[in-house]
């Protein structure tokens, strides 16, 4: 069977930004407010195994984002031998899906469930829905699992547990940067640094790299991270990692898809530091030269700041969150030289 094309439109967007701009002898700035509305997104509906197929794509679904986004740069000194001005930027960022296909018998939602993430009505899209990990139990040093989203009950038992959502993304709601700028009699230093905020990322690996089989130990393949962490004894409740076994029989595999390996995603990161020097236009006339000349040495991705101290690998990213083996940015280092004519 053939899938139609009718099924297939493009996303439509709709469009509303306000912006308010205000203006001093040393201060400019603006403050903008957008909302969003994008329709006809493309989702996977089920349809009859008859056909051959588990489902089809169809522009069912709708989604909202909105915020705020603020700007200002300021200048602090302004003299003609030296001056000195600073920058920031800081945006807000509200996800909703607001619709998906619904059964039309019963009416109730396509949701889209992946392995750690689902995407329904009223949440962010790909929001994180993981089994809620409640530590390592102290007197048995197995697995412990809250039983629901209220978090109050726990069960050693993974059956008992079901995936709940996280109430966050991948997706960070706050974004921001700055960047100062000084010179003085031709040297000048320029500096820029980004940061993302209030999201969750995971390695889809933390499940087999601290799994709780004992032969992964044996033949070498543990983590540094989980020698001495595991479940020591009767009254042990430091432990990080639950008992070892030989089946990973306590955790029934869902482990890898439980909050337990969530990180905090915030960072901040130093992209470019700069330091140069201008060559004066008295020296380049003495040398006939009508242009500018600089030289300058820079370096990218200097410094990165993790605010989960857990996280232990780079902070940076797909939107759908996941490490993946991934290699940080790199850190470069850079001389160069500028000449106009």
């Amino acid at each position: 069977m053939s899938l139609r094309k009718k099924y297939f439109r493009c996303a439509r967007k709709r469009i509303r930004v306000f912006t308010r701009v205000g203006f001093y002898d040393q201060l400019t700035g603006s403050i903008t407010y957008f909302n969003k509305n994008t329709y006809d997104l493309l989702q996977p509906v089920p349809i009859s195994n008859t056909t051959g197929h588990k489902y089809v794509y169809q522009n069912a679904g709708e989604m909202q984002n909105s915020g705020i986004e603020l700007q200002f740069d300021y200048t602090i000194l302004n003299y003609e031998d030296y001056s000195l001005s600073f920058g920031f930027n800081l945006a807000t960022l509200r996800n909703r899906v607001t619709k998906l296909q619904h059964e039309k018998k019963t009416g109730s939602v396509f949701a889209v469930e992946e392995e750690w993430t689902r995407t329904d009505e009223g949440h962010t899209l790909n929001e994180w829905y993981l089994y809620p990990s409640a530590g390592v139990a102290p007197t048995t040093g197995l697995p412990l699992w809250y039983t629901d989203a209220s978090r109050t009950q726990t069960t050693t038992d993974f059956t008992e547990t079901q995936r709940i959502w996280m109430g966050a993304s991948a997706i960070p709601t706050l974004t921001g940067g700055f960047n100062l700028h000084a010179d003085w009699k031709g040297v000048y230093m320029d500096v820029n640094a980004v940061w993302f905020a209030e999201h969750k990322i995971m390695n889809s690996y933390s499940g087999d790299f601290y799994s709780d089989d004992a032969r992964r130990l044996q033949s070498g393949r543990g983590v540094d991270g989980m020698y001495g962490k595991t479940w020591q004894g009767m009254g042990d409740n430091k432990a990080q990692f639950p008992i070892l076994s030989t089946d990973n029989s306590h955790t029934g595999g869902i482990a890898s898809a439980s909050d337990q390996y969530l990180r905090r995603g915030d960072f901040i990161r130093l992209r470019d530091l700069t330091l140069g020097y201008n060559f004066s236009k008295s020296l380049l006339t003495r040398l006939h030269f009508t242009g500018t000349i600089a030289v300058y040495a820079q370096v990218t991705n200097l410094f990165t700041y993790k605010f989960d101290k857990k996280l232990n690998y780079a902070p940076e990213i797909p939107e759908y969150g996941l490490w993946e083996f991934r290699n940080p940015a790199m850190r470069t280092f850079s001389i160069g030289c500028s000449v106009n004519f």
